[in-house]
Parts: C-alpha cells; structure tokens; sequence
C-alpha cells in the first residue's frame, strides 16, 4: 500500500499526529476516506463528474477507491465515467472489482466505424463527397477509428495531398 500521506495531498505535515502514528494501511484508508469526503461534499456544491482516462491502466488501489467512491453515494450528484479498451486489449488490469456496481453501472461497447460512416465523417470534413479511394484508405490506415481517421484526413489536407476531382 502506498505510504503517501493524505496529509502530503496539500502539504501538511505534523510528526505528533494520529495519522501520521497509523500503519500504511491505515494510512491509506484514511487518505480514501478523505478523498471521498472531499469529492462528496463538492458534489454538493455543484453536480461532479468524475472522468478516468485509460481506465485500463488504473492500479490495484485506485480501483479499490473507486468502489468505495460510489458506495454509499446514491444521493449525491456524482458520476464516474471510465473509459478504458475490452479485457485483454493493451491492459495489464481490467476493472472487475469496480464493475461490481450493479444497476449502477452502465456500459456503452464503441465499435469501429464502417466504410460509409467514415465517408461521412471524410465528407463532413472536406465539405464534398469523398472519393471511394479516400474512403478505401481512411479505412486501412485508421482500423474505423473516428479520431485516427480524422487526424490522417487533416494531415492529408495541411500537406496539400488531396484534389478535389470528379468522384470526390
């Protein structure tokens, strides 16, 4: 367990204190308490929405407080959203113990774009229709990602490497 002190949070020290006499573990169920008190009590302030980035990568201990966050928490306006990539897609940790959640947990699968939604997004872009080898090469090099795609369709733009032609 990490030996951080939640003191250490806002850099405060005292050398006498109870918290600073605990074990690690206490330590670090402590420093939970604390940060869920904190995010609690600013969801009362104003509603919170708790954004976790590549929830694949998150440790054994974040996942532990991200359970005991929501526990307990179904009167406050507080959302957890972690986006991460399916089991076994470049993680080392999955989220089992977090999706515990119950009927507080949703799950929403995005899938990769087909051929015609990455037309429309390569002729949202360019403001015209785009040819089916701009489509055809979208498709290879993104995989039907929609950020992929669209990052290869503005460099293809920038670098001056389109024409605009009869079929698109």
């Amino acid at each position: 367990f990490p030996t951080r002190r939640s003191s250490d949070l806002v850099d405060l020290h005292w050398p006498d204190s109870l918290y600073a006499q605990l074990e690690p573990r206490l330590r670090f169920e402590n420093t939970l308490l604390a940060l869920k008190s904190l995010i609690l009590a600013e969801s009362l302030r104003q509603p919170v929405v708790l954004h976790i980035e590549d929830g694949h990568w998150l440790d054994e201990e974040s996942q532990t407080f991200l359970k005991q966050l929501v526990e307990g928490a179904e009167g406050y306006p507080l959302a957890v959203m972690v986006t991460r990539r399916p089991d076994g897609e470049m993680g080392r940790h999955s989220l089992h113990s977090v999706q515990g959640w119950g009927d507080k947990e949703s799950t929403i699968h995005l899938e990769s774009l087909a051929s015609e939604e990455t037309g429309a997004l390569a002729a949202e872009l360019l403001t015209g229709a785009a040819s089916p080898e701009l489509v055809t090469l979208l498709q290879a090099k993104a995989e039907g990602n929609p950020f992929f795609s669209e990052q290869l369709l503005r460099y293809l733009l920038e670098e001056g490497l389109l024409e605009q032609g009869a079929g698109g």
